[in-house]
């Protein structure tokens, strides 16, 4: 069983907010799928870490990203940053 740990557990920025800790501020579909995969982790049998897999993907599809270790305990929820170098916009 993983269960989702705070920002004050893990070395991130002080200016930075764990999303985890405010779901609030998530947008709807996104909260839905955040609270999905939550209870998953809580309550299922399976492999924590094959199931953060899934979830991130289904988050960074939302523009967000979060981070988790081997352990498969998810942390760090923020929006996704698309780096300055890379190009965006259509047909890129």
């Amino acid at each position: 069983m993983a269960t989702i740990i705070s920002d004050t557990d893990t070395d991130t920025d002080d200016d930075q907010v764990d999303l985890f800790e405010t779901p609030e501020q998530l947008p709807d579909g996104l909260r839905k799928i955040v609270s999905k995969y939550t209870e998953k982790l809580e309550v299922s049998e399976e492999d924590a870490y094959e199931v953060c897999k899934k979830f991130l993907a289904k988050v960074e599809h939302s523009g967000y990203t979060f981070d988790y270790g081997l352990d498969g305990v998810p942390f760090n929820l923020r929006e996704f940053d698309r780096p300055r170098h890379l190009p965006s916009g259509p047909g890129m």
